[in-house]
């Protein structure tokens, strides 16, 4: 019924207020899984044990946190404000020697933007972000 009823509001947008009322008959059919668990022995198990493994996954989650705030704090007082870098539009960086910029002013007389990276330790909120991303091995 849901994939007849998609193909119609594509076809016709006034059908498209009446899409949200279908929403309910979308979520009900995950009552069928729920069934499935009450007649399978092995899926009642699995799900018991993991309702059962919550408070240690909880208690684990704050030891990670305080983990991640311990060298968020740490790396904060070593890289904070490290990270900017000198940005030039236009192709400028073939022509411009980075050995020539030095401080914010040099860039500034150069022509360029003063910019922080998107990863930095500049604040504990950036800090726990960017150690985020390295513990999970994406975008470094």
């Amino acid at each position: 019924m849901s994939i007849v009823f998609d193909r119609l509001v594509t076809l016709d947008s006034s059908l498209s207020s009446s899409s949200s009322k279908l929403e309910l008959v979308k979520i009900l059919r995950v009552l069928r899984s729920i069934r499935l668990i009450t007649t399978s022995e092995a899926l009642k198990i699995s799900i018991l044990s993991l309702i059962y493994a919550i408070p240690g996954i909880v208690d684990l989650s704050i030891v990670i946190i305080m983990l991640f705030l311990l060298f968020g704090i740490f790396f904060l007082n070593l890289f904070k404000g490290k990270f900017y870098s000198c940005q030039f539009s236009g192709g400028l960086d073939e022509y411009i020697n980075n050995s020539q910029v030095i401080t914010v002013y040099d860039c500034y007389n150069l022509g360029g933007r003063w910019e922080n990276s998107n990863m930095n330790f500049d604040n504990i909120f950036e800090a726990i972000f960017s150690l985020l991303v390295l513990s999970f091995a994406e975008s470094w």
